[in-house]
């Protein structure tokens, strides 16, 4: 073995001071806790991310789906709109029917006091159908017959005559539509 005697101290040159050992020491703790800090920080906002990423992918899975529906919406009612233009163009048509069909009405019921009730065609010319009624059925209630000289027109024979006058139609009519009252 070696003598103790013999054996040489350690240079001490080499050597750290004790309380620069405690400063490097109390650094690295320090160190140490800011890196836990950091650390926990981090997952806690790693936490966050991941919510807010399942938060962003459920929206774009709704929103993806909300797409998907508008599309079928919109296929659905390209569908309606073509049928609503059909249903457009026969609207146009019946219509256009509606008025030839009211014209050849007109013309009929205006041929009809014209022949059946010898009334001057000027007279009849510009009503409309409400009042072409109404003026048939007034010639109803006077006993409108053809030859009888109506609202201006000749009779049968072609001379004009004077018209009856009003007191005595209006009493006729009304002597035809109240037979009781007589």
């Amino acid at each position: 073995m070696a003598d103790p005697a013999n054996q040489t101290q350690p240079p001490t040159d080499k050597m750290v001071p004790e309380k620069d050992l405690l400063a490097v020491k109390s650094k690295v703790e320090g160190l140490e806790q800011q890196l836990k800090e950091a650390q926990t920080a981090l997952a806690s906002k790693e936490s966050d991310y991941k919510k807010q990423l399942d938060v962003a992918t459920n929206k774009l899975y709704t929103s993806e789906a909300s797409v998907k529906k508008l599309e079928e919406q919109l296929k659905e009612s390209a569908g309606a709109a073509n049928e609503l233009a059909g249903v457009k163009t026969k609207l146009a048509d019946l219509e256009k029917q509606h008025t030839e069909t009211s014209t050849k009405l007109l013309d009929a019921k205006r041929k009809t006091l014209v022949s059946q009730y010898k009334v001057a065609e000027a007279v009849v010319k510009d009503k409309d159908l409400a009042a072409l009624d109404l003026f048939e059925e007034a010639l109803k209630a006077v006993g409108g017959v053809a030859g009888n000289n109506y609202a201006g027109s000749p009779p049968a024979g072609g001379t004009p005559t004077s018209p009856p006058k009003a007191r005595e139609t209006i009493k006729a009519g009304f002597d035809k539509l109240h037979p009781a009252d007589k």
